[in-house]
């Protein structure tokens, strides 16, 4: 019995090797830009059955996935889903920071060195370059010897660069001013024939010839959805209430091009995109294994405005929900169903509007601190500017104010901290000495020390009591950052070549998704990766 035993599992295991050894022909890793994990069951009755549903049932799900560092935010999340490490080692600890030797603040992806390619603005000076560590596409480069292809496609520009990494053929995003997608010269000189006839079709003002009508009856989605008329959601220019249907034809122009990054067709509009660099660069149709990045930032915009429990939110994932199985049956029909790997994630999650949350007796609030001021406690309490700024919750002191004034950091650290404590909202205050020290036993500050980094973080970090957020500038709508589970849990979805079909509830991190496309690609490790492979949940 032991024999048999013994048989059958070398055999299984062997079979699920032989599997993986002829490699996919395509890789597609999709990030939804601000997902969480229960829009999987919460609207799983509303959805057709070719999107998630396929995906969940056909292919590979872990329920209880999460981000294991803060802050919770865009640039971070990409480069982290596909380089498989931590803020603290990549280097993009937000979407902007303070950096010091600039003396400014400076945007994850920003590259003046380079320039933009396929409109006149100027926001094609993008390119990788502050991100320190490579991506699991530089690897599949390398090991093909550049005969692999790695593509980046998203309509935010920081999704599509540190999500195809340092040695992609090329990145492409939108450009709201002229309503193309653009690239720069970090990548190529001119926009290859396949992306100047694709501009050429306008599609995004087609789209914004159509006004956004809810997908199904409105009785579909009281049970899982606020009403619809809600205090706490944001309004398009124009219009007087958050209600359905949204007439977009009636204030299209009071935006450019950019309105389609904040409607469901924003969404539409990157599948497009991305079926249309498949066949124009040929992806998976030549001898190596070839890789599309493909980040879609629409959800973002609608969730920053409306936040988790809006009509527009579940709306805007049935409709994704359709793009998706769209999507497969074009890999079907192209790649075909046992030729293409598919992974799909998200950078965060989000928080419930806190306002939503207090009015229902869960009092928590919105927190607003900034540098100005802490400025002037600075100002109060030591006669002296020390503050040069305040990003990410973190308070950056002016070293040079405080060698001059001989005040030492410690000293300053305390009475800042002190002052802070005091505010609403604030769970703790780290400091970069603590920070630094990558010592902590408590979940959330190992968390918070993940994101850390020494060259670019701040002195003080500002931790915040779960459920409060930083939205200083509204009142309605939602954002994310934080190091607690609303923002950190997202899905995490296998389809595909070598993909059985199961789940697990088992936690896991999105560290462990770069690590296991090197494992099943059979190519290096992210040279910072430091996640497990989930090769064994496959067998």
């Amino acid at each position: 019995m032991r024999t048999r035993k013994l048989l059958i599992l070398t055999f299984g295991t062997l079979f699920t090797m032989s599997l993986f050894a002829q490699q996919s022909k395509l890789v597609v890793g999709i990030v939804v830009d601000q997902m969480r994990q229960d829009y999987i069951t919460r609207f799983w009755e509303l959805y057709g059955d070719g999107g998630f549903k396929r995906m969940v049932q056909q292919g590979y799900s872990f329920d209880n996935a999460h981000y294991e560092y803060a802050p919770t935010v865009t640039g971070p999340g990409h480069a982290h889903v596909f380089s498989g490490a931590n803020p603290a080692v990549h280097g993009i600890i937000g979407n902007e920071w303070f950096d010091r030797k600039e003396g400014k603040t400076v945007y994850c992806a920003e590259d003046k060195t380079v320039q933009t390619v396929g409109s006149p603005s100027n926001n094609g000076q993008m390119s990788p370059r502050r991100m320190m560590a490579t991506t699991i596409g530089d690897e599949l480069r390398l090991h093909s010897n550049f005969q692999s292809k790695v593509i980046g496609i998203a309509l935010k520009d920081r999704g599509a660069i540190l999500s195809a990494g340092h040695l992609a053929n090329a990145a492409y995003w939108f450009d709201g001013p002229t309503g193309n997608f653009i690239s720069s010269t970090y990548y190529l000189n001119d926009l290859p024939e396949w992306v100047k006839n694709f501009n050429k079709k306008e599609l995004p003002s087609q789209y914004l010839n159509q006004d956004w009508t809810l997908l199904r009856p409105s009785s579909d989605y009281e049970a899982v959805c606020d009403v619809d008329n809600s205090p706490y959601e944001g309004l398009f220019k124009g219009e007087e209430k958050p209600v359905f249907p949204h007439r977009v034809t009636q204030f299209r122009d009071k935006y450019n091009s950019d309105l389609v990054r904040s409607v469901p067709a924003g969404n539409t509009l990157s599948f497009d995109f991305a079926r249309a660099a498949i066949a124009g660069e040929g992806l998976g149709q030549g001898p190596h294994t070839d890789m599309l990045t493909l980040s879609l930032s629409t959800p973002d915009y609608i969730g920053h405005m409306y936040a988790p429990r809006a009509v527009e939110v579940a709306d805007q994932y049935l409709r994704l929900d359709r793009d998706i199985a769209s999507f497969l049956i074009y890999l079907d029909s192209l790649i075909g169903k046992d030729n293409y790997l598919v992974f799909l994630s998200a950078d965060h999650a989000a928080a419930d509007n806190h306002n939503y949350l207090s009015d229902r007796k869960y009092r928590v609030g919105n927190f607003k601190v900034s540098a100005d001021s802490l400025q002037l406690f600075s100002k109060k309490r030591f006669r002296r500017e020390l503050v040069l700024a305040f990003d990410n919750l973190q308070l950056y002191f002016d070293h040079a104010a405080l060698s001059a004034a001989k005040l030492d950091r410690e000293t300053v650290s305390r009475a800042f901290t002190e002052y802070l404590m005091n505010l609403d909202g604030v769970s703790r205050v780290a400091t970069a000495a603590q920070l630094s020290a990558y010592n902590a036993t408590e979940p959330v500050m190992q968390r918070v020390q993940r994101g850390y980094h020494p060259q670019r973080s701040g002195d003080l970090a500002v931790i915040l009591h779960p459920g409060w957020i930083e939205m200083s500038w509204q009142a309605t709508g939602t954002t994310h950052a934080s190091p607690y589970n609303y923002d950190s849990r997202v899905p995490l979805l296998w389809y595909g070549k070598g993909i059985p079909a199961g789940h697990t509830s088992q936690k896991v991190a999105v560290a462990d998704i770069a690590p296991t496309l090197a494992m099943l690609l059979k190519v290096n490790l992210p040279n910072a990766a430091f996640g497990q492979s989930l090769e064994q949940w496959f067998r």
